[in-house]
């Protein structure tokens, strides 16, 4: 009798003796190649971002940024410029990756944060010029102007 054939039954447990060639499956079986195939296919990584637009939010792409106390606001940033449709992609998600900008700034150990001081001071000056312009556009007599505009080149 084969050692690959041998078989005893122990109540509610089948023990099955095997040597290596009867489990190794033949390379000639397209069956089993297509099992492989599916399965490698099916572990695909396609990134932070399926082919459905779904956001992995566990994706190792994305490192410690979709975790820690940032999470939220890099959330926000990531799916805002993921579901942008204005051109350029992105350009209305300017507040959203400020802040997110800003708590990594806080959290420099967490975040990688090498970058130096000039950089902080440049991102400051911005922070500063796009909150000036947001004011101006809020400001009555901006608003007024744009709506006169409007008028002129619906005229």
């Amino acid at each position: 009798m084969s050692t690959s054939n041998r078989t005893n039954n122990y109540e509610q447990h089948k023990i099955i003796f095997a040597d290596r060639n009867s489990i190794t499956p033949n390379e000639n079986d397209l069956y089993i190649k297509q099992l492989w195939i599916d399965i490698y296919n099916e572990n695909l990584n396609e990134g932070a971002v399926q082919s459905n637009g779904t956001i992995l939010w566990d994706c190792p792409c994305l490192g410690t940024q979709a975790i820690g106390p940032c999470s939220s606001q890099f959330r926000a940033a990531f799916s805002c410029y993921q579901n942008s449709n204005k051109e350029p992609k992105g350009s209305e998600c300017m507040i959203e990756f400020m802040k997110m900008q800003n708590c990594f700034i806080q959290y420099p150990k967490l975040y990688n944060n090498n970058n130096n001081n000039n950089h902080s001071n440049k991102i400051n000056e911005k922070e500063i010029e796009i909150e000036s312009n947001m004011k101006q556009m809020n400001h009555p007599e901006a608003r007024r102007q744009r709506m006169n505009e409007a008028r002129k080149t619906k005229e």
